[in-house]
């Protein structure tokens, strides 16, 4: 827009910089004046003297410029001071090209910016959402509590008059009924990679893989040594028992022999 107001306005600066062979617009003003001390009265017609300087607005480019630009705000001034065929086909000009195609551009650019926002900020909403809901499911099996089942069954009771409703709108659409969310909804498709997303988790760790391998080996090794150890403790105390045993019975024969 900013050429064409540029391209316009040197057009008339060149057209109207100089305006010696070009007709201008004279306001003439005439009334009548009576003298008070004579009742004389007198026709008084004054003429307007156009400036080529003070009065053209576009004896400079920088005013030409200025008036160029206020053309989207329907101030034609170049009409009103020349009258020249060319100046009146270049405002027409003017007219169509700045103020109908121009303007209703800058409109439709506008709208497609709103329209692209609105769609990035779907997106926007939607990957915080499904990271809030990954978040959740990294954290689901971390709890103290039981977590109640999920429904197998979810029931709507839905009143007569909207399924009427409903119905009465469907009536001459019989497409697909998610025909207009696909329509309104953002669908992005993205090729699948394999990347590694450490850096985005909310686990923070850092862990070396050797020395924790060492570690469990050890721990591995550590009760094996304490399980052969509690092993061999309890065959011990099984021995003594069983010797125990036949002592306490010795002991017994002992005993019924003195009956």
């Amino acid at each position: 827009m900013l050429i064409v107001i540029l391209a316009f306005a040197h057009t008339m600066f060149v057209l109207l910089s100089n305006p010696r062979n070009i007709e201008t617009k004279d306001s003439t003003y005439s009334g009548n004046a009576t003298n008070p001390s004579t009742n004389e009265t007198l026709n008084i017609a004054l003429k307007s003297d156009f400036d080529p300087k003070s009065d053209n607005p576009f004896s400079s480019y920088y005013t030409a410029m200025m008036t160029a630009y206020f053309w989207l705000y329907g101030d034609w001034v170049q009409r009103d001071d020349f009258n020249f065929w060319a100046v009146d086909v270049f405002t027409l000009v003017a007219s169509l090209f700045l103020v109908i195609v121009l303007q209703n551009m800058l409109i439709a650019f506008m709208s497609g910016i709103y329209e692209e926002a609105k769609i990035k900020g779907r997106q926007t909403l939607l990957r915080h959402r499904a990271i809030i809901i990954a978040d959740y499911e990294a954290l689901h099996h971390i709890h103290y509590w039981k977590h109640e089942p999920d429904p197998k069954h979810i029931y709507y009771f839905g009143q007569s008059k909207t399924i009427e409703e409903w119905n009465d709108s469907r009536k001459h659409n019989r497409g697909a009924i998610y025909k207009g969310f696909e329509e309104k909804s953002t669908f992005t498709k993205y090729i699948f990679k394999e990347r590694s997303y450490d850096k985005r988790s909310i686990w923070v760790y850092e862990v070396n893989i050797k020395s924790e391998i060492e570690k469990i080996k050890f721990m591995k090794n550590d009760l094996n040594y304490n399980i052969e150890y509690l092993i061999t403790k309890l065959e011990d105390s099984k021995n003594e028992m069983i010797n125990n045993n036949d002592e306490i019975n010795k002991k017994i024969e002992e005993l019924k022999c003195f009956q």
